[in-house]
């Protein structure tokens, strides 16, 4: 499958970004499965809380990337 590259802004309940070196996400599949996806500070990037994660994508259909916010519990995505 191509491979797909996620990048992201992210920020706090304060609209600040985040200080984090990376985030967990969840990436859910076409087929209703889920998985662990790691986004990672964007070193050099042009604005603040810029993080970037890739993964393959081996089935067709949509992928969701969802982050959960610092701090929320697991069911709060």
């Amino acid at each position: 499958g191509d491979t797909i590259v996620v990048t992201g802004i992210l920020t706090d309940e304060q609209r600040r970004p985040l200080p984090d070196e990376e985030v967990q996400a969840t990436l859910r599949m076409p087929d209703g499965s889920s998985m662990p996806l790691t986004l990672r500070k964007t070193q050099g990037a042009a604005r603040e809380g810029m993080f970037t994660g890739q993964f393959a994508a081996t089935l067709d259909g949509d992928y969701v990337v969802a982050v959960q916010p610092p701090g929320a519990l697991a069911d709060e995505i």
